[in-house]
């Protein structure tokens, strides 16, 4: 195991738990692979084991489902793992030194989220969304408004309601007069047969 002083604390999905017989009593080993062949192993301790965490849809307490979602960790304690592979390993110093510099941390990032109070308005989170569209400078990132998405799904969600309420009135209307000449029909057959008796 590497030099590093203190456990790293982690949060993970509570449906790999089980799979890997790992929990929050007992401490673990966390390797992480610099390249396909070359990896670090590093002392761990589970803090907590989540079932939903907002804006990481594959936690999840199904193995299934949360094979694949990632763990969470600390900056703190992931720039240190950063330094120590990526930065100290001559191979890879080179590649990686220019992307890591680009963020103020060092810490390269798939998703930025950003939680608001409740208290914020509509109008202060579209600004804030603008300001950083205006910051990004290439087509491979995508920016989401989550308050946009489900004002849609919403509207969406509305209007089947409306068109399931249409349809639910045109068969309930077609049924009563599907009802109606099955009834009128039967009460015509059997005056005839009546007739034709006597």
């Amino acid at each position: 195991m590497d030099d590093i002083e203190e456990d790293i604390l982690i949060i993970i999905p509570e449906g790999i738990a089980s799979k890997f017989s790992v929990d929050v009593k007992n401490p673990g080993r966390l390797q992480f692979y610099y390249t396909n062949t070359k990896r670090k192993i590093y002392p761990s301790r589970i803090i907590a084991q989540a079932i939903k965490i907002p804006g990481f849809p594959l936690y999840s307490s199904y193995y299934e489902v949360s094979k694949n979602a990632p763990i969470l960790m600390s900056t703190r304690q992931m720039r240190k793992i950063i330094e120590k592979i990526i930065l100290e390993n001559p191979n890879t110093r080179e590649r990686f030194h220019s992307y890591l510099t680009k963020t103020p941390d060092g810490i390269p990032k798939n998703t930025l989220l950003i939680k608001f109070f409740d208290s914020v308005s509509p109008k202060i989170k579209e600004l804030v969304f603008f300001e950083l569209k205006n910051h990004i400078n290439n087509d491979n990132t995508q920016e989401i408004l989550i308050s946009e998405y489900i004002e849609s799904a919403n509207l969406a969600s509305f209007v089947l309601e409306i068109f399931f309420v249409i349809v639910g009135m045109i068969a309930i209307i077609l049924a009563f007069f599907h009802i109606w000449i099955s009834f009128y029909c039967n009460i015509k057959d059997n005056i005839l047969e009546y007739g034709i008796m006597r």
